[in-house]
C-alpha cells in the first residue's frame, strides 16, 4: 500500500480524531486530482482486498504490561504514529514488512534506512542513549550519523518538533529493539 495504513491501525482512537481535527482545521485548496502514477499491477485497487486478507492485521498498539510507561510511550510513537518500519524494515514477497525482520534496515527509494535493533555491529546498539536523542531530535550524532535523503525530511517535518520526553522515549524503546 502506498499509504501505511498497516502501521497507522495502531493509533489510539483519541489519536485518530485528533489528526482529523487537524486536517478539518485547514483550509481546502482547489485543484484538480493527479492522476494515480502506481503502475500495474499495483494501481489495481481490488487487489489491496487479497492483499489485506494475507498481510493486514488490524490491532490497535497493546501496551506490554512487563515495560514501563516511558519504553511504551517510545514504542507507540515508533511503531505507530512515526510508523518507523514501513523504511527501516524489510519488505517480503508480497512488499510487507518482514515481521522476523522488524527495523533490521532496508532500502527504499534508493536510500539505505539503516538497522535500528540494538545488535552492536549492524545496528545501532553501541550508540549511547544522548547520541541516539541526538540524532532523532537534529539529525546529527556527531562520531555516528548525520541524517540525509528521505530521513533528513523526516527529522526536519517530524521529529525535531517531538518534545524531549517524546525523544527520550523513542530513544528509550529503539535501545531495546
Amino acid at each position: 500500500p502506498a499509504m501505511p495504513y498497516t502501521s497507522y491501525t495502531a493509533l489510539s482512537t483519541a489519536d485518530v480524531l485528533a489528526i482529523k481535527a487537524y486536517l478539518f482545521s485547514l483550509p481546502p485548496v482547489s485543484q484538480p486530482n493527479r492522476v494515480n502514477g502506481i503502475g500495474f499491477p499495483f494501481n489495481q485497487r481490488w487487489g489491496l482486498h487479497f492483499w489485506d486478507f494475507v498481510f493486514f492485521r488490524n490491532q490497535s498498539y497493546q501496551v506490554d504490561a512487563s515495560k514501563d510507561e516511558q519504553w511504551n510511550r517510545g514504542a507507540y510513537l515508533t511503531n505507530a504514529l512515526g510508523h518507523c518500519g514501513e523504511c527501516h524494515t524489510p519488505r517480503n514477497i508480497g512488499f510487507a514488512m518482514s515481521t522476523g525482520k522488524y527495523l533490521a534496515g532496508a532500502e527504499i527509494e534508493g536510500w539505505v534506512a539503516p538497522n535500528l535493533s540494538s545488535e552492536k555491529r549492524a545496528g545501532i546498539g553501541a550508540w549511547t542513549r544522548p547520541q541516539l536523542q541526538q540524532y532523532l531530535s537534529t539529525g546529527h550524532a556527531p562520531g555516528r550519523s548525520s541524517a540525509s535523503g528521505p530521513m533528513a525530511e523526516v527529522v526536519e517535518a517530524s521529529l525535531q518538533c517531538l518534545s524531549p520526553e517524546d525523544v527520550s522515549a523513542m530513544a528509550t524503546y529503539l535501545s531495546t529493539v
